[in-house]
């Protein structure tokens, strides 16, 4: 039933053609109402999000990048909504894995008498904030109906996404070298 039917049944006595008028105009925006209602539930959450893609992406400060899809922005969005943040390496890998790469972190120290060896990497003071990120991609994400939009790729790669979640939740004093193995 729409709603203009269900304000005709709340008064039975008919006032005419403008009232008729009134009616259809009021009944025809309360159904607008209820269909962007029912458009709501799907964007309150970004998995269903088109419209409100950009609140969310503002709201978690993702940026997206030009050449981004749609599944990539909501992926960047749904992976920093799960963020609890640590500074550990371990985390960092966990954190890889979740976006489908194998992650590997090498931290970097200066030389040092008495604590390197022969053949170890002669770093300079700096070195002790650098990590080495080499990173190779677990699978294929692929182009799937639904949750696409008509033009993206029919595969991609979420090593941008990797970067800038890296770069977002790194220790401060510390610089991220990401390198594709």
């Amino acid at each position: 039933m729409s709603h203009k039917d269900a304000l005709k049944l709340l008064i039975p006595v008919d006032l005419g053609a403008t009232h008729e008028l009134d009616i259809a105009t009021e009944g025809a925006l309360m159904d607008r109402a209820g269909d962007r209602a029912e458009i709501l539930l799907t964007e309150q959450f970004p998995d269903g999000a088109y419209e409100l893609l950009e609140s969310w992406e503002r709201n978690y400060g993702t940026a997206p990048f030009f050449d981004d899809s749609l599944q990539m922005r909501k992926a960047r969005v749904k992976q920093k909504m799960s963020e609890l943040g640590r500074l550990d390496r371990n985390y960092f890998i966990q954190l890889g894995a979740a976006l489908g790469y194998d992650v590997v972190i090498e931290e970097l120290h200066p030389f040092m008498v008495g604590w390197s060896g022969a053949g170890d990497e002669v770093g300079d003071d700096g070195s002790d904030w650098c990590w080495r990120v080499y990173y190779s991609e677990g699978g294929a994400n692929v182009f799937r109906a639904g949750e696409g939009a008509a033009g993206e790729y029919l595969s991609y790669s979420f090593a941008d996404t990797m970067r800038q979640i890296f770069e977002d939740l790194k220790p401060a004093d510390t610089f991220v070298e990401l390198i594709e193995a």
